[in-house]
């Protein structure tokens, strides 16, 4: 595995068991991954991706609110979308 599973749950605030239990897989596969002495199956892989990726777009998310309420408030306006918000964010 490519990153750290105990550190990539810890950013979640979650515990070994909260983890554990939400990929559906036991304790013993999950410590075989930790420690990179097994790679985990397609099924577990792309649970995996699928909760990585959507912590990222949440974290995306998170970084452009301050963006949003500066630019709706400095251009008067009562809307703004995400697709804006990222130009923005990438032409500063």
């Amino acid at each position: 595995m490519n990153f750290c599973l105990n550190t990539f749950r810890m950013r979640l605030g979650w515990s070994r068991h909260d983890l554990i239990r939400w990929m559906g897989c036991t304790s013993e596969e999950f410590e075989s991954w930790a420690k990179a002495k097994r790679v985990p199956q397609t099924f577990y892989n792309s649970k995996l991706a699928t909760l990585v990726n959507e912590c990222e777009s949440y974290s995306m998310r998170l970084t452009l609110a301050p963006l949003a309420d500066h630019t709706l408030e400095e251009q008067n306006l009562s809307q703004i979308d995400e697709t804006t918000l990222t130009s923005i964010k990438i032409a500063a």
